[in-house]
């Protein structure tokens, strides 16, 4: 189904539990490695005009600083963020990780509306969102802009090994320092918040 000569519409049924989701491709079908899974409205109906913009190759303007570090991503990089449809927090965190995943083949950013996928929230022990998870490993909480976001994945932050701190069992030692942290339970690694 042709919306414009721009924008196309192919409606997929079948019983994937990630369904229902809008999946943005190219003009060729390949998949731009940006996904919204739910309904995209409320305060992420934005987000999602901007995922189609920064998908379709014109997108907002970044430093070449920023696109330089998106570049130098040379591993595999699989976020989920979970949302809620009513976060103010929540459209910073996604259109700076779509925008990563529109300039990246490496990187994809899928968003989840917490209200469709609860089991994410078990899953991921979501306290709060934004929530961001990467290569379901990494969970982490907050608001993040882009340069924050490429913080958080940098090479030097993906192979942190955290351990419990013998005092306080609800902080983690990261390279000798206490730190706060949100956590999988599950997670091999954790970001420090």
């Amino acid at each position: 189904l042709s919306l414009t000569n721009k924008l196309q519409l192919e409606v997929i049924h079948g019983n994937d539990p990630d369904y229902p989701y809008v999946l943005v491709c190219d003009k060729f079908g390949n998949d731009k490695g940006l996904a919204f899974h739910g309904v995209p409205g409320g305060h992420e109906f934005t987000s999602f005009v901007l995922g189609l913009y920064n998908a379709s190759g014109v997108g907002q303007q970044i430093g070449d600083d920023v696109k330089d570090k998106i570049a130098s991503i040379d591993k595999k990089v699989d976020m989920k963020v979970i949302v809620s449809l009513s976060c103010t927090m929540c459209p910073e965190l996604v259109v700076a990780s779509q925008k990563i995943a529109s300039l990246s083949q490496n990187v994809t950013s899928h968003v989840y509306d917490v209200n469709h996928f609860p089991h994410l929230k078990t899953k991921y022990k979501v306290m709060s969102v934004p929530c961001l998870v990467i290569n379901d490993d990494l969970v982490t909480f907050g608001k993040k802009n882009i340069n924050q976001l490429l913080d958080v994945f940098g090479k030097e932050n993906v192979s942190l090994e955290f351990q419990f701190h013998p005092k306080y069992p609800q902080q983690k030692v990261i390279n000798e320092k206490l730190t706060d942290l949100y956590y999988n339970t599950d997670a091999k690694y954790c970001i420090a918040t």
